[in-house]
């Protein structure tokens, strides 16, 4: 179903669920784009306060998914009540970028692997020891950077893309929010 074709906007579809939604979005999109500087650009103080496990690909998917659902489901909400092509089209492009950002730096995490097998291939032993230090860093995947280095241009790249997706999502939930009550004005 094309958006030219879709039902008219329903302003008397209960909005609190989504205006509730739509406020945690912005709180949870903007934490993320906090996140992403604080992981690009203070690292070490990340790990001095004690939230290391901040700095790991874990927590990064984590804040990733979480922001991308909630705008999914506040876009969903808000769209049936106004119709808003603005606000879709910023949680979209949000959306699309968080995930990108992620893609592009776990692309340098990957590339850094395979660097590191290669110069190690050529003795057993190095490569012994280089396969008990991986296993060491998933076993502390939390612990200080996750085993990865956070100063790479993918990584850096991926954190740019990653805060001003963030601050996308963070428009577009105020864009929502501002679009539902309008809708809700005009209809009652």
């Amino acid at each position: 179903m094309s958006l030219s074709s879709a039902p008219e906007a329903n302003p008397k579809v209960s909005s609190t669920g989504g205006k509730l939604l739509d406020r945690l979005g912005a709180l949870a999109s903007g934490l993320c784009a906090v996140h992403c500087l604080m992981v690009a650009f203070l690292p070490a103080l990340l790990s001095t306060l004690g939230a290391g496990v901040l700095l790991s690909g874990r927590a990064e998917w984590v804040f990733t998914w979480v922001a991308a659902l909630i705008a999914l489901g506040a876009a969903y909400l808000g769209f049936r009540r106004h119709r808003s092509r603005a606000a879709l089209t910023l949680f979209a492009f949000g959306i699309a970028g968080l995930f990108l950002s992620r893609f592009i730096e776990e692309s340098g995490h990957h590339e850094e692997d395979a660097h590191a097998h290669e110069e190690y291939a050529h003795d057993e032993h190095a490569a012994a020891e280089h396969e008990a230090d991986e296993l060491h860093e998933e076993e502390h995947a939390g612990d200080e950077h996750a085993g990865h280095d956070h100063s790479g241009p993918e990584h850096l790249a991926g954190s740019i893309i990653g805060i001003l997706s963030g601050l996308l999502l963070v428009g577009g939930h105020i864009v929502n929010l501002r679009a539902t009550r309008e809708a809700e004005e005009e209809c009652c």
